[in-house]
C-alpha cells in the first residue's frame, strides 16, 4: 500500500508528461492503485458519515427507534450505497455536511476521476495500437515476462531491448499527450 500511496502523491503534484511516465512505468499495477484509492475514498466518506451521524445522536437521550440494531449491516450496507453513489459519477462530497471534510473528500474525487481517466486513455490507445512492436511493449509494461525473456524473444540484447522499450515509451507518450491537462491535480479544484 505504500507504493500505491506514493504514486497517488506524486501524481498529484506530476505534471503531463511525468504523469504520463508515471503510468506507463507502472502500468502493470496502476489499476490497483486506482481500486485502492476508490476504496480509500470510500471509507474516509464511511467514517465522516458515521461521525456526523453519531455527533447528531449524541444529545444525552437514548431513544430506540426499532426493536432490530445491526450496526455492522448498518455500515455495510452505507458503504454499498456510497460506492453505488461514487460508480454514477456523482459528486460524493454533497452528502458530507462538514465544509472542511467536503472540500478534502472534492479534491480526492476529482484526483481520482483524472487519474482514471487518464490511465483510461493509455490503456485504450494500447488496445487500438497494432502489430507485434507494440505487442511486445505491452508484454514490457504489463511485466508478463522478464526483460532478459522479451530480449531473447526478439533475439536483441538486453540493453538493446531497454532502449527499443525507451523509445516506444516516448512514442506512446508523444501520441496520448494530447489527451492530458496540462495541470496538476494538487491545482485543481
Amino acid at each position: 500500500m505504500r507504493q500505491a500511496q506514493e504514486i497517488i502523491n506524486i501524481y498529484a503534484n506530476a505534471g503531463r508528461d511525468q504523469r504520463i511516465y508515471l503510468i506507463l512505468d507502472h502500468y502493470s499495477i496502476f489499476d490497483v492503485v486506482l481500486n485502492g484509492f476508490k476504496h480509500h475514498i470510500i471509507l474516509e466518506i464511511s467514517e465522516i458519515l458515521h461521525a456526523e451521524s453519531e455527533d447528531n445522536l449524541n444529545t444525552g437521550i437514548r431513544v430506540q427507534t426499532s426493536k432490530f440494531s445491526d450496526p455492522t449491516a448498518s455500515t455495510a450496507i452505507r458503504n454499498i450505497e456510497i460506492e453505488h453513489f461514487f460508480e454514477s459519477g456523482r459528486n460524493l462530497s454533497s452528502i458530507v455536511h462538514d465544509q472542511k471534510n467536503k472540500e478534502a473528500i472534492s479534491r480526492k474525487m476529482e484526483a481520482y476521476k483524472r487519474m482514471k481517466e487518464e490511465f483510461e486513455i493509455v490503456c485504450a490507445h494500447l488496445k487500438t495500437a497494432r502489430g507485434k512492436k507494440i505487442q511486445v511493449f505491452i508484454d514490457y509494461i504489463e511485466q508478463n515476462k522478464t526483460v532478459r525473456e522479451l530480449a531473447d524473444e526478439n533475439h536483441v540484447e538486453i540493453r538493446n531491448f531497454r532502449n527499443q522499450m525507451k523509445t516506444r515509451k516516448k512514442e506512446i507518450a508523444a501520441i496520448v499527450r494530447p489527451y492530458f491537462r496540462e495541470e496538476t491535480i494538487a491545482k485543481w479544484n
